[in-house]
């Protein structure tokens, strides 16, 4: 059977016409800042947003430092045994006693194997990639001096974070390899245990606090979700919380462009000579934003200094991310 052009055209009409199922919007809950939200699965929300800043902040500072991009985020928050937690680790292990006064008790951080073994070979000049993995003996008094160090910055970090809520001092103890010397720990007390998971060129590794119940007591009121299921706003939270966030500084990086050359002709690069860039002298400036693109725009100047006026908005801004 043959058609003809306006039976065809009629077909193709009624193609373009058919209906199509709308897909369903998912539903939108606006987040109050000041409430507490109703415990799902053992999390805990307000203890999960002080360590998401802490993240966020180490994220930086680890990255500064060591001069490698660090990714640490949020694993796990949740509520254990000591026996339970004490006994999934290894020892030796890379263990870190302090309190934060006024506070009562002491509280446990924690550097898994891999992390230690890559920051160690990071300042020593390795790549942090081909590094030997840990083995079971005790550190050397280099590797205790070297993440003791680290361990300082993370508790300041920390008692940063809480000061935002309640003003605290982090006071660093003294390291331990052995669970065994965690004297005020009991086996059968519970204590909150939160994960935070680290990865750096290929090697994942972990961060972990163990925090005894009674050094979060002070705060429970203030974070919510600590043993709390019951929702209670907190108005002044909400504003402490909103007026934090205003002000809060983010790193902001106009970049001209990036090139990839190899290590043996950078030790051959003299003054005169040119590093061709990924883009064209009259594109765009990327404009990132915590070390994301976030914007497009055009280089200037204004008021005697460099500047940028934004032309768009990336799509990476659009889609939400």
């Amino acid at each position: 059977m043959e058609l003809d052009k306006e039976q065809i055209e009629s077909l193709l009409g009624h193609i373009g016409q058919r209906r199509t199922i709308p897909k369903p919007t998912p539903s939108f809950e606006k987040l109050s800042l000041g409430e507490s939200e109703r415990i799902v699965q053992g999390k805990f929300p307000g203890v999960t947003l002080l360590f998401e800043d802490l993240a966020r902040q180490l994220r930086a500072e680890l990255s500064r430092s060591i001069a490698a991009v660090f990714d640490i985020r949020v694993r796990d928050i949740s509520e254990e045994r000591v026996s339970t937690v004490f006994q999934s680790l290894s020892t030796p292990a890379n263990l870190h006693v302090f309190s934060l006064s006024p506070l009562p008790g002491e509280a446990v951080l924690f550097f898994s194997d891999p992390l230690v073994d890559q920051i160690v070979d990071f300042g020593f000049g390795g790549s942090g990639v081909n590094f030997r993995r840990h083995s079971r003996r005790e550190y050397t008094a280099i590797e205790r001096r070297v993440m003791g160090k680290h361990a300082l910055s993370v508790l300041e970090s920390l008692a940063g974070c809480i000061s935002k809520t309640l003003s605290v001092e982090a006071r660093y103890k003294r390291a331990e390899e052995h669970t065994q010397s965690l004297v005020e720990f009991n086996g059968s007390d519970k204590i909150a245990r939160v994960s935070l998971s680290v990865s750096c060129k290929g090697n994942d590794s972990d961060i972990e606090f163990f925090l005894p119940q009674r050094l979060f007591k002070p705060l429970q009121e203030k974070l919510g979700g600590f043993g709390n299921p019951s929702r209670v706003s907190n108005p002044e939270m909400e504003r402490r919380l909103r007026k934090h966030l205003l002000h809060t500084t983010v790193p902001v990086a106009a970049v001209l462009g990036r090139a990839k050359i190899l290590t043996k002709d950078i030790f051959s690069l003299k003054v005169g000579d040119f590093i061709p860039l990924d883009s064209a002298p009259k594109s765009p400036v990327r404009v990132e934003v915590g070390g994301r693109e976030k914007f497009q725009a055009t280089i200037g100047k204004k008021n005697g200094s460099r500047a940028v006026m934004i032309s768009s908005v990336s799509n990476a801004v659009d889609n939400g991310t």
